[in-house]
């Protein structure tokens, strides 16, 4: 995938911070003691590890100012950026920012509002090279934002800081990124607690180790809708993705994806779900290159589906998306435990082919029925078989849809 930290929405400031821990909480908002409320100030300080880097005129005041955001968090006051940091060809701020040191791997939270005035601006936070983590635009709201982002990198010194204009700061977090593990659940379909019924939302969000990327309009609504699976697996409710992953042309998705990291081989399983309309769509699942490890694709069909496939290469990012429609999910696995090629799904040894007008359904070891779509979504013919068969299809570009006892998987197809 093309970046891997995620992201909220946060104001621009240019800030590095400085800290000797990796999980601290600078609450600008209700710590004063060590920000009390007082006049404007422009010297360099440190403060429970954060370092506040001053140049130039003012930095900033701390000034009474409250309110709640969306998650709960409520402020008394702020701290008011008295401008922006006046960033350099490099990327890196020269003055307004904060800074701390990191041994590896973290998260960082911050709480933001804009003044909101109509100056375009961005908040920032990069690493000490001026690579960006995370990064917001605005044209100036005043919306009470929350942003948090992954660095995944080695030791480093982390800067928040703002383009284009001054950012009011209210609180910042950094926590420790766990070593991440192979065996994972994503059960939207019924774990409340991460994934609670609510409107749809369009930012970026980290769930309890799962990046679910936005962008766009609406990434997904959780949403009430029951059901079980053929293996068992019964859901309450789902997350209904607003429209596709926008994929381009390297393979890669642009919006409404989710991913995550893994070390090595794993085995990734799906259960998803159609909307039902007659357009083109498929879901995919692949490594951060692009490369597939596991497609299905569909004319819309409603049928509750599970997809699962193993991914044998090194470490990397996992991506979950669709293309050309949305796709409804119910829950996602990861394990460190491969699958046997029996057991998995894209493995199933029922083959379909074609030469000139005649397909072949080979390697057919127990009852299997076979599909015949037209592109347009027009089935053609339905076969159900214990047997290799071979029979004569009109010319036309075909989806051949086979469902064996081991899942079922999909193949195009063309005859002439």
């Amino acid at each position: 995938m093309k970046k891997k930290l995620l992201f909220l929405v946060f104001p621009l400031v240019f800030m590095s911070l400085v800290l000797h821990g990796q999980d601290n909480v600078w609450d600008f908002g209700n710590d004063v003691t060590n920000f009390p409320v007082g006049p404007a100030f422009s010297d360099t300080r440190v403060i429970d590890g954060l370092t506040l880097v001053g140049g130039g005129s003012d930095f900033a005041t701390i000034e009474p100012n409250s309110g709640t955001w969306t998650d709960g968090y409520s402020s008394t006051n702020r701290l008011k950026s008295e401008g922006n940091s006046s960033v350099d060809g490099s990327g890196l701020p020269t003055r307004r920012y904060m800074e701390f040191p990191v041994d590896g791997s973290v998260t960082v939270k911050l709480w933001f509002r804009f003044s909101g005035s109509g100056v375009p601006r961005a908040v920032v936070v990069a690493d000490a090279s001026g690579t960006e983590v995370m990064r917001f635009d605005s044209v100036g709201d005043s919306d009470r934002r929350y942003i948090e982002a992954d660095y995944t990198g080695g030791a480093t010194t982390l800067l928040v800081f703002s383009e284009g204009n001054a950012v009011n700061y209210y609180k910042l977090e950094t926590a420790t990124i766990a070593p991440p593990t192979e065996d994972k659940v994503w059960d939207f379909g019924n774990d409340t607690t991460n994934f609670p019924v609510g409107p749809a939302f369009s930012d970026t969000r980290v769930i309890d180790g799962l990046t679910l990327v936005g962008g766009g309009s609406d990434f997904a609504t959780v949403e009430p809708n029951s059901g079980t699976w053929d293996d068992g697996y019964s859901s309450t409710n789902r997350l209904k993705s607003e429209g596709n992953s926008s994929v381009d042309g390297s393979g890669l998705p642009t919006r409404r994806y989710m991913e995550f990291p893994i070390t090595g081989p794993v085995s990734v399983k799906l259960w998803y779900r159609f909307s039902g309309s007659g357009t083109p769509r498929a879901v995919v699942i692949s490594d951060n290159t692009g490369a597939e490890v596991a497609r299905f694709d569909s004319l819309g069909d409603s049928d509750r589906r599970y997809l699962e496939a193993n991914y044998t290469g090194s470490g990397t990012s996992i991506l979950v998306f669709s293309e050309n429609n949305a796709v409804n999910y119910y829950k996602l696995e990861v394990s460190s435990t491969l699958l046997s090629t029996n057991d998995e799904t894209l493995g199933i040894n029922t083959n379909i082919k074609s030469v000139n007008d005649r397909v072949f359904i080979s390697n057919v070891h127990s009852s299997t029925q076979v599909d015949i779509y037209t592109i347009t979504g027009s089935r053609q013919k339905t076969i159900k078989t214990n047997n290799d068969i071979d029979f004569i299809l009109s010319p036309g570009i075909y989806i051949a849809r086979i469902k064996t006892n081991k899942g079922e998987k999909s193949i195009k197809f063309i005859t002439y």
